[in-house]
């Protein structure tokens, strides 16, 4: 069955383990052996794959089985509550920032749950994915909020 086809979507709960481990994700990267940008793409649900190593490595820093990292919910199934980040469904490609990167920015902070950090490289790298796995009224919303800031953006 193609990967398009699948009826759900991965939740990733990266977030709020590391929350209860009051671990940052810059910590986790460098225990683990991986850029903060990645981690950040994978806690954010932006990631398409993830490799055993890296998902092995996770579990070995957080004391955690793979099931507690992630989860699978089909469709018509509630949104995650506790920070989590869903792969697939909607999405935003910031093509963009515009004139004014630091509204962007301050609009991807709040809509992503991120750092300085991490929104100011997502940002920095467009075009790029920025928001996956939202339902398409939340993804809309993210659209309106990041063309008030000046960034030019496309649904996904």
């Amino acid at each position: 069955m193609p990967p398009e086809s699948v009826p759900g979507w991965i939740v990733v709960h990266l977030d709020a383990l590391l929350r209860e481990r009051n671990m940052t994700a810059t910590e986790l990267a460098e225990r683990i052996g991986i850029t903060q940008a990645n981690v950040s793409i994978l806690k954010t649900g932006k990631a398409k794959a993830i490799r055993f190593t890296t998902l092995m490595a996770i579990c070995d820093v957080l004391s955690c089985q793979p099931g507690d990292l992630l989860s699978f919910e089909r469709d018509g199934s509630s949104s995650p509550q506790d920070g989590s980040a869903r792969v697939g469904g909607g999405g935003v490609k910031l093509l963009d920032s515009g004139d004014r990167p630091v509204a962007v920015i301050k609009v991807m902070r709040q809509l992503g749950g991120l750092g300085l950090r991490e929104a100011k490289e997502l940002v920095e790298g467009a075009p790029c994915v920025v928001l996956t796995g939202m339902e398409k009224a939340d993804a809309y919303s993210a659209m309106v909020k990041l063309r008030s800031a000046g960034a030019t953006v496309e649904p996904m």
